[in-house]
């Protein structure tokens, strides 16, 4: 640390955290843990719940900002949840045609949401394209596995 002096240290922690660099680093750190220990998860929810109770204020005018900006908070679940920007959704979609990746489709065919999903590996963050939800959430159904996927194919065609 750089200071000797504790309350210049703390200013120089409290400036540190603020730069969206080490904002972003943590949240990744925090979720990464979240994932691997479930009572961390319980403890962080717990720590939320109660700063919620103590300062209603401050939730309520996030909701404000939240509802007057809906592409703002696009963009920041996509930068927080899978680490990619509006832009490299848009690319994304444009690489694939314009729909999704499997059956081509524009819509997310979900009640509520313009847009269509992100598919990723759920061990280890990486995007993989932009899914309808029935798509994405098939693929979720027989857990990522492709031997569970080509053996459907074989029923169905098996089948009829």
């Amino acid at each position: 640390m750089p200071y000797k002096d504790p309350e210049k240290a703390r200013e120089y922690r409290r400036e540190w955290k603020k730069s969206p660099e080490q904002r972003e680093k943590a949240a990744k750190r925090r979720e990464v843990r979240e994932r691997s220990d479930p009572e961390f998860k319980a403890r962080s929810r717990a720590t939320e719940k109660r700063w919620r109770g103590r300062n209603p204020g401050k939730v309520q005018a996030k909701r404000e900002r939240r509802a007057e900006n809906p592409r703002t908070v696009r963009d920041d679940n996509l930068r927080h949840l899978y680490g990619i920007t509006h832009e490299d959704y848009e690319r994304m979609l444009e690489e694939q045609g314009g729909g999704c990746a499997i059956c081509g489709s524009t819509t997310s065919r979900r009640k509520g949401r313009g847009h269509l999903s992100i598919d990723h590996c759920h061990q280890t963050g990486k995007v993989r394209g932009v899914l309808c939800d029935p798509c994405n959430n098939g693929l979720g159904r027989f857990g990522d596995d492709p031997e569970l996927l080509r053996g459907a194919l074989e029923y169905l065609e098996r089948v009829g």
